[in-house]
């Protein structure tokens, strides 16, 4: 068709025919009844993925969420909102990573379109590691464990041990070493608590100085530990008494520098009528929390009700 002498489209610019094409296809789709939607179509259902999930202090886990059309096939492009209902517990990213910060639970959810769905994250205590004084035994926990499986912690998490109390404080460090490095291979946890009762305590510091134990320990916890040193290991000339007499190499180097090194939580408690490690204020570490309790025997620290929730308060 030729008018005026110019072929039909020549009378056009090539944008005016883009947009007269695009309004046309409007206005047929329009008629037809079918619905066009900026973006795609809207989502009819969110899912998350995983749904639920157990995770220890340190750890991350990547949330994925997928939201869908009424026919169920996944909509490209959709953008996410991600929120936790306890931050304190958990954090969660622009990128769907949650990551544990301290015992708790957290409600994560996420939103696109006005669609939510949500999942449920549980940080768990930090394994427990227990180690027994002079001449006794992993036995002596029996009641603390008691209590702290009665106020939530997993009885898998609650670990016990006996070793040769007559060795080298040395090498019951390093034999602690092995065991903490056991538990958080197994159990995918980043750090531990731990527990000690008297010259337990002296293997544990040197696990923390002196074989990267601050760097695997939460919260240290010493009850009546001869930190620098008791009169009463004058009496007994085995190697790990000799290890705790005042004044020892064993403690001088144990005490130099920093004596809570790292980013451990440091905590003693001592008893003002304590007959074994004297005098009771050998305990006290600096930079660590120190608490004198009630008059009450040595034995009684790892025993006694008071202690114990201050101790579970403190780990927690």
């Amino acid at each position: 068709m030729v008018i005026r002498g110019l072929p039909y489209r020549n009378r056009y610019p090539l944008n005016a025919l883009r947009l007269l094409s695009v309004s046309s296809a409007l206005f047929i789709a329009a008629c037809s009844g079918e619905r066009i939607t900026k973006g795609g179509p809207p989502a009819v259902t969110i899912s998350i993925t995983p749904d639920s999930k157990s995770l220890f202090s340190g750890q991350i886990v990547q949330f994925v969420a997928t939201a869908r059309d009424a026919s169920g096939n996944p909509i490209l492009g959709a953008s996410y909102s991600w929120s936790s209902s306890n931050p304190a517990s958990v954090t969660i990213a622009r990128d769907g990573k949650a990551a544990g910060l301290a015992f708790g639970s957290s409600t994560i959810s996420v939103a696109s379109q006005g669609i939510t769905a949500s999942a449920v994250v549980q940080v768990l205590h930090d394994p427990v590691v227990f180690v027994h004084g002079f001449q006794a035994s992993g036995a002596i926990w029996t009641t603390m464990i008691d209590r702290l499986k009665a106020d939530g912690w997993a009885d898998s998490l609650l670990v016990t041990w006996t070793y040769d109390s007559n060795q080298s404080n040395v090498a019951t460090a390093q034999l602690l070493k092995t065991k903490v490095d056991s538990l958080l291979a197994v159990t995918g946890a980043t750090k531990v608590d731990i527990i000690t009762h008297s010259m337990g305590g002296l293997s544990s510091r040197y696990f923390e100085k002196n074989f990267s134990g601050s760097e695997k320990t939460d919260a240290l916890v010493f009850l009546g530990t001869p930190n620098h040193g008791t009169a009463l290991a004058e009496l007994c000339g085995i190697q790990s008494c000799l290890e705790m007499r005042p004044g020892s190499s064993f403690l001088v180097a144990l005490n130099a520098g920093d004596e809570t090194p790292g980013s451990t939580r440091y905590a003693t408690w001592r008893t003002p009528c304590d007959q074994v490690t004297i005098p009771p204020e050998s305990v006290m570490l600096e930079g660590a929390n120190n608490t004198e309790t009630a008059c009450m025997a040595h034995g009684d620290l790892y025993m006694n009700s008071t202690v114990y929730a201050q101790v579970r308060d403190w780990i927690k």
